[in-house]
């Protein structure tokens, strides 16, 4: 007779996020330019509502018992997990801006916080740690204590290590290493392929943070003839068209009395733009004369 173990709840995870595409083996490219075999991708979990919860409890697990005030997810990535712990701990958050708001109050960190008061910053994916800590001195600059900071897959190459020398400590549902081996056990990948991983994870550490005063490479800047080409949607095409041929992007959003007035104001600003926003709800005159 054949005998079945039931599988350890954080091997069923790592099967679950191999199964959606989160955890990936091949040749990728990292944001730093490094040709790695492995590539996370948890910005995944938010399309399976049931992942998400169960992940979120977990982390909730790792940091339940110190005591704190808010939460804070790491734009963007971990603004999700931030929700579903807050919402199943009913534990207020805090969110941090990518950027600060150039209007209004101007504000970094939103939210209803004072001085002195805790905060716990979660991150999908720790590698050199420098996302966590800018979110870190950004929610520090505020006037918040962060001593915790909670992940789902610390990647063992040196963030932690750099996190405890600023006197941070992570938690994290898995280290590289246990995540390889449960998929190894599991059979979702082959020894070679486990061994190579490990390999590439020793040799590439991070002994300090990035150099933050380098500068990233500029984005490409495409004209709008060239858009033209690499676009499929037939309406944004027709706009990029005659974003080209007009030489403008300049929308205008009216509001007239009467269908007369929007039209003689069509006639006066047509050269100058793309695309004429409407609200033909209000006025008393409209009819399908109108529209042709």
């Amino acid at each position: 007779m054949r005998n079945f173990f039931p599988m350890h709840p954080k091997q069923h995870l790592a099967l679950q996020l191999f199964d959606i595409g989160a955890v990936q083996f091949g040749q990728f490219m990292l944001r730093s330019g490094i040709p790695s075999p492995i590539y996370l991708d948890m910005r995944r979990i938010v399309s399976y509502p049931a992942l998400l919860r169960q992940i979120s409890q977990e982390l909730w697990q790792l940091i339940s018992h110190e005591p704190f005030d808010f939460l804070c997810g790491v734009p963007y990535a971990a603004l999700s997990l931030a929700s579903g712990m807050s919402l199943l701990a009913d534990k207020p958050m805090v969110v941090k801006r990518k950027e600060r708001k150039s209007y209004g109050a101007k504000r970094m960190v939103e939210g209803v916080y004072s001085a002195g008061q805790t905060c716990v910053v979660i991150e999908d994916i720790v590698t050199s740690g420098v996302s966590l800590v800018e979110t870190i001195n950004d929610l520090e600059q505020e006037g918040l204590l962060v001593q915790h900071a909670v992940a789902i897959v610390n990647r063992q190459q040196g963030g932690s290590r750099i996190l405890a020398q600023k006197g941070y400590t992570l938690h994290a549902l898995f280290s590289i290493t246990e995540l390889l081996d449960l998929l190894l056990q599991a059979g979702r990948i082959e020894p070679s392929v486990h061994h190579q991983t490990l390999q590439f994870l020793q040799h590439t550490t991070y002994q300090k943070l990035p150099d933050s005063s380098v500068a990233p490479a500029p984005p490409v800047k495409l004209t709008y003839e060239e858009r033209v080409s690499r676009c499929t949607n037939p309406i944004a095409k027709r706009l990029l068209q005659i974003m080209t041929q007009k030489q403008t992007n300049l929308a205008l959003s009216a509001d007239t009395q009467t269908a007369a007035e929007l039209l003689q104001l069509a006639d006066t600003v047509g050269e100058h733009i793309c695309m004429l926003k409407t609200h033909v709800d209000n006025l008393p005159d409209f009819d399908r004369n109108f529209t042709e």
